[in-house]
């Protein structure tokens, strides 16, 4: 009887083990910097609302600038180590901030974990190590599923835990998570020949040059971008959404939870579709539907009266944003050499993380103005990264897929669901 796991699977079943804890880490105790911020001295409402979208977005921000370049040094000292050092002091500066007594040691702990997150560059590169190419799509979904997955309990743990000990307690589960996940990267993963130290061009040059030298990395880094930059800035006005649309006020951090939770799931679910239909010779194609579907959704978003309206067309959104970052790091892949793996990966890393932060922060200064405002500036981003990605993608052709593939592909789906 043939193993249902196969040997490559197994080989990655620590990195998304790995990646699973870690991402427990951080949903444990960030729903709750608000509420840290009254600890810490801070009483009127507007300062600790300032302190804590800052607080959110440094991360994001920080991780953009630095880990193009740590993954060039992750190139030349192998991407295991360097995701170690990452995991571990992020494990301990996340427990450090339980110990802070004023928002300036929280920002500058939150700068310094910004930089930790050189880690998920070497998970992303695992993957493009050890999956098949044919298998690709269903790898970084997987890795997908379980950055958006372990979000959905993660809050759960990091309140009972702030409920029993407090909320400082909450720094040090996210802590822990962190050097559990340093445990399983060093005991249970063997590594890859392409993560080891690597002598033939890595380590020199700017990672912002592999998009000069291929600009199909940087078409897809504008899908990627806008998909991000979709998804991170409409949560952070769920709850002021939820009072004009007048939920009461003691049922708005449950309803919060709900949005929150069903979007969380609608993304996992759309990386287990992209992985099970879609093949990697078409991923640079199936961006598209994504980019498109996302934008529709935006339309219903802004006229949402009602409260299911959100309950329906947030998770719709994610159910299509969703879909995008597996595919572009497929279809990116064959452009990333073997050995700048740290640093092609950690750029597509910086580019996601890039727009999360952006979104984050442009997401406050427009719903200053108008909430449902928000909505339109992504409808109108991702039409405008549709409509960009087409263009260039015409002048400049991914090398692989089209018309034939595709008509090959949907030929396959029916000839499957006849035997059916």
């Amino acid at each position: 009887m043939p193993s249902l796991v196969t040997p490559w699977q197994r080989r990655l079943f620590p990195v998304l083990l790995a990646a699973f804890t870690a991402q427990l880490g951080v949903p444990a105790f960030l729903p709750f910097i608000p509420l840290y911020m009254e600890e810490l001295g801070i009483d009127d409402i507007g300062e600790a609302a300032r302190w804590s979208g800052v607080l959110v977005a440094i991360t994001p921000l920080t991780s953009t600038l630095a880990v193009p370049y740590l993954g060039l040094v992750g190139d030349r000292i192998g991407l295991k180590p360097l995701a170690l050092i990452g995991l571990g002091v992020g494990g301990i500066t996340i427990s450090l901030l339980a110990l802070a007594t004023s928002p300036w040691h929280l920002l500058i702990g939150r700068m310094l974990f910004g930089i930790c997150g050189v880690y998920w560059t070497f998970f992303a590169a695992a993957i493009a190590e050890h999956a098949p190419r044919d298998d690709m799509v269903r790898a970084f979904g997987w890795l997908q599923m379980v950055n958006f997955g372990a979000p959905i309990v993660a809050p759960a743990m990091g309140g009972a835990v702030a409920l029993v000990w407090g909320l400082k307690a909450a720094f040090v589960l996210g802590g822990v998570m962190f050097w559990i996940a340093t445990g399983i990267v060093a005991l249970m993963y063997s590594g890859g020949e392409g993560l080891k130290p690597q002598r033939s061009g890595a380590g020199t040059g700017s990672p912002w040059q592999m998009i000069i030298a291929q600009p199909q990395m940087g078409m897809l880094s504008i899908v990627l971008l806008v998909s991000f930059y979709a998804e991170g800035s409409t949560l952070p006005i769920i709850p002021l959404y939820l009072r004009v649309l007048g939920v009461a006020a003691d049922q708005v951090a449950a309803t919060v939870g709900l949005v929150t939770a069903l979007s969380a799931a609608s993304y996992v679910a759309a990386n287990a579709f992209v992985g099970r239909f879609v093949p990697p010779r078409l991923a640079h194609l199936a961006v598209l539907p994504g980019l498109i579907g996302a934008a529709i959704v935006c339309v219903p978003l802004f006229f949402a009266s009602q409260l299911w309206h959100l309950l329906v067309f947030r998770p719709l959104l994610s159910l299509f944003t969703g879909t995008i970052p597996a595919l572009v790091y497929t279809a990116a892949e064959p452009f990333v050499p073997p050995e700048r793996r740290g640093a092609g990966f950690g750029l597509l890393t910086s580019v996601g993380l890039g727009g999360t932060a952006v979104g984050r922060v442009a997401s406050g200064m427009f719903a200053s103005l108008s909430l449902s405002g928000v909505f339109v500036v992504d409808g109108i981003l991702l039409l405008g990264g549709f409509g960009l990605y087409s263009a260039l993608r015409r002048r400049f052709p991914y090398p692989a897929g089209g018309r034939r593939a595709a008509r090959e592909v949907c030929a396959g789906l029916k000839k499957k669901c006849k035997s059916r």
